[in-house]
């Protein structure tokens, strides 16, 4: 293997690739970002000598903590914590699942009967459901943490140590004469020492909190009892580190005199590799053995390329590789932070998420007046006297208006029209009543009827409702895949109108990120490569749709779709379906690809809601004011393809938003989106909705019961990006979240009965409301036989017949007919379709 191949490999095994300018680049969410240090990238090392004020070159037999040394720990840290979540979850899993301890397990039982002798519990009486919510919490903010090593530390340290081989000894007796003397040869070795900073604080953790989240006492045992089963001999000193040689300050003798001898360099990088090949490893064989849980689990393991023998020929294959001290020098190459102790950290961690201290606003002590003016503090729940004085003379007059009703004129003062363009954020427990308060968010929309609404309900009730509620049959757009057995509304997300090809790009990119995420997998440097081409070239012909993405896939059958790729207006997609597509490197990319996309065209159902004849224009709906969307899904129904249905639509719809891009900001039409549960839609294009594109006239209110299971990122997004927010009663950790964004007291936010939220506004002061009952279930319902003149219509405007493009089915008596009437040229090509027998 030569010298760039081998690089190469090493850089793939900690999740970093080439480009083929030599760049050294990170994937993360489909998101390429070249690798840099002192804000210099990184560039594979081919053996020249680098211009250092323009580039780095990578130099993976570094003898110095330089900043390719700084790079490999960094990237085996991040993939090494990856996996352990993993490994963590998993253990959880099983050990909660007593039907999995039988004999075929023994090595994970060792697991369950440490954890049982805890409190004398059974296994799966100590983890249950809630373990698993505690530690997606704890590696949530450990996720959010990355630039600390958490999980797993490793570090390159130099050390003296005892030559201990006796064949070494004898050649250093006879260089330095020693006869009768006794000696030590000193020398100095380069070290991996691996440590366990979460292990450390579980071990001393004394309030039940760690990094900001609550943990039974129960719960801190388990993690311990689970860390000491993934690396076994955690507690003991010295058991990770590598490799396994005698210390001399462990082992010194006074009788024996010591002699230092010159040491062999070693390279920092390649040592940090070999430390992480043993990890990997170690870890693969739980996973492996993880796989009686869930066989999926062993897409997750390294498999590496790459052996400590490998890494051992290519360090000494290229010992004498320039360390490019003439070129700069690397004493002070990386800018180094001030590093933070983990147990600072934790404690920052809990000190913020601790309880916020209210001082009652009838209290006049002394030690209220020595907190006045000392910082802000919560404010009571009755702001009326805050609220503005138009606002406040309006509600005095009518109690009524602290009702959210949007057949009130009053509705209008409580939430002004020009604040709900700027997103809003609802949240409640199931049961609290969050359903109908979003129900007069909508109708007050489609009552006034100056803007499209677009409803997304993973449920089916809440979407129901609205519809049946809607007068006029010609403003609805009902998209139920279950409402006619034999008709469905087809929306095509690879039809597009558009021939801009910044649009097209755009498009492709979306409808990546959506498979990504429906599928539930993370597309490889190679499938990116091979998708985008293909979905670009997709989207500009009217005839193709996603069985034609599968078919691009197939070598087979994609002769015309190669054709039509060759012709792209995009010079690097021409270019690589003349000279790269049919690679032989690329075969193994397309058949994975292909199997993923053929495991959801498996359901029927999702294949035709998908693709054929659309007969909903979808932009011209979404454009139009007073037009009304509303995706009635079903999560029971569509339990493996909903997820990917819905990001597929949001794709669909994000693009046509942007698209408005082009009109003047006064011709923009306004559009309302509403999605319920919405973390079935989170990811990048949720996140371009917030942060983009309610300048293009999208305005989005999500809907869902916990902020605190999001990762911190898109916790961030929600609450610094929604201009309205509506809390309902919750559990005690999400409202400790929402009481700091709307300023409230906690406990006054548990006391909050059914059907009432706390209402903020921008900067004006919360104040506590309660939805109308005036659209309680089907209260606001047209008449049943109306509601029928509503679904024909619908079906008849907007669903198309689902047509069964495979042979004719036959009964008994014409199968027979046709073997007695026709001459079979080849008996083996005939596949009837019988229907009874």
């Amino acid at each position: 293997m030569s010298f760039v191949e081998s690089q190469k490999k090493i850089l793939e095994s900690i999740g970093l690739q080439v480009e083929e300018n030599n760049l050294i680049t990170d994937t993360k969410n489909i998101i390429k970002t070249s690798v840099q240090c002192n804000q210099k990238s990184f560039f594979l090392n081919s053996g020249h000598i680098p211009l250092r004020n323009e580039f780095l070159l990578l130099n993976l037999t570094s003898k110095k903590k330089d900043c390719s040394a700084h790079l490999i720990k960094k990237h085996i840290s991040a993939v090494l914590s990856s996996k352990i979540d993993v490994v963590f979850s998993y253990l959880i899993k099983f050990a909660s699942n007593p039907e999995l301890h039988n004999e075929n397990n023994q090595e994970l039982n060792q697991l369950v009967l440490s954890l049982h002798e805890i409190d004398n519990s059974s296994a799966e009486d100590i983890v249950n459901q809630n373990m698993t919510e505690t530690w997606s919490k704890l590696y949530g903010v450990i996720k959010n943490k990355a630039s600390q090593d958490i999980l797993i530390k490793m570090d390159a340290e130099l050390k003296h140590t005892i030559v201990d081989d006796s064949k070494t000894i004898e050649s250093y007796n006879n260089i330095y004469n020693v006869k009768n003397e006794e000696v030590d040869y000193i020398r100095m070795d380069l070290f991996t020492e691996v440590s366990f900073p979460l292990y450390r604080l579980l071990k001393v953790v004394n309030d039940n909190k760690l990094l900001g989240v609550t943990l039974s006492k129960k719960e801190i045992e388990i993690l311990k009892t689970i860390y000491r089963f993934i690396f076994e001999g955690i507690d003991k000193t010295n058991s990770f580190r590598f490799p396994k040689k005698t210390l001399w300050k462990d082992n010194r003798t006074k009788n024996h005199k010591p002699i230092i001898v010159n040491s062999t360099p070693v390279a920092h990088p390649i040592m940090l590799m070999k430390t992480f090949v043993k990890l990997a490893n170690k870890i693969d064989c739980l996973l492996d053995k993880l796989s009686v849980v869930d066989e999926s689990i062993k897409q997750e393991m390294f498999n590496l390329a790459i052996t400590e023998e490998m890494l051992d020929k290519f360090e000494k294959d290229n010992m004498l590789s320039l360390d490019f001290e003439h070129s700069s020098n690397l004493t002070n190459e990386i800018r180094r932070a001030k590093a933070i102790d983990i147990e600072v950290i934790n404690k920052n961690l809990n000190d913020k998420s601790s309880p916020i201290k209210v001082v009652p606003l009838d209290m006049d002590t002394a030690a209220t007046k020595e907190v006045k003016g000392k910082g802000r503090r919560p404010r009571k729940a009755n702001f009326i006297s805050m609220i503005q004085p138009s606002i406040l003379s309006s509600i005095r007059s009518n109690l009524s208006s602290l009702t959210l009703d949007p057949t009130d004129s009053n509705f209008d003062i409580l939430i002004p029209p020009e604040e709900l363009l700027k997103h809003t954020h609802v949240s409640g427990a199931s049961g609290v009543g969050k359903t109908e308060l979003v129900k007069s968010l909508v109708n007050s929309k489609i009552k006034k009827g100056d803007s499209s609404v677009v409803v997304f309900d993973p449920h089916g009730d809440f979407a129901l409702e609205i519809a049946k509620g809607i007068q006029d049959k010609k403003r609805l757009i009902l998209i139920n895949p279950f409402m006619h057995k034999d008709k469905i509304p087809t929306i095509d997300p690879f039809k597009t109108t558009t021939k801009d090809e910044e649009l097209i790009a755009l498009k492709s990119q979306e409808l990546l990120s959506a498979f990504e995420i429906g599928l539930g997998i993370e597309w490889s440097i190679n499938m990116t490569a091979v998708l985008i081409p293909c979905i670009s070239t997709i989207l500009r012909e009217d005839h193709l749709g996603i069985f034609d993405l599968q078919r691009f896939m197939d070598p087979n059958n994609n002769a015309d779709l190669i054709k039509l790729g060759k012709k792209s207006p995009v010079k690097g997609h021409r270019i690589f379906f003349k000279s790269s597509f049919n690679m032989d490197k690329y075969e193994v990319t397309k058949d994975a690809i292909g199997t993923k996309l053929q495991v959801f065209l498996n359901d029927e159902k999702f294949a035709n809601l998908i693709s054929g004849e659309n007969k909903i224009d979808v932009e011209k709906e979404i454009n139009t004011p007073g037009q009304i969307l509303i995706f009635q899904t079903s999560k029971a129904k569509m339990k493996n393809t909903m997820s990917l249905y819905n990001r597929l639509m949001m794709a669909t719809i994000q693009g046509i938003i942007l698209k408005r891009e082009k009109l003047s900001p006064h011709l923009r039409p306004q559009t309302f989106l509403y999605l319920d549960e919405f973390q079935h839609y989170i990811g990048v294009t949720i996140e371009e909705i917030l942060t983009d594109s309610r300048k293009y006239g999208c305005s989005v209110t999500l809907i869902h019961q916990s902020i605190s299971q999001l990762d911190s990122k898109l916790k961030s997004i929600i609450l610094s990006c929604t201009n309205i927010k509506l809390i309902g009663k919750n559990s005690y950790e999400n409202l400790r979240i929402l009481s700091k964004e709307i300023q409230v007291d906690v406990k006054e936010m548990e006391n909050l009965n059914v059907g009432e939220f706390f209402l903020k506004v921008g900067s004006i002061p919360a104040v506590k409301i309660m939805h109308t009952t005036k659209f309680l279930g089907n209260k606001n319902a047209i008449s049943s036989k109306k509601w029928k003149k509503h679904l024909k219509y619908l079906t008849k405007h907007y669903y198309r017949p689902i047509e069964d493009e495979s042979l004719q089915t036959m009964n008994n008596a014409e199968f027979k007919q046709t073997l007695e009437t026709e001459v079979l040229v080849d008996e083996s090509s005939l596949v009837p379709f019988i229907d009874e027998f």
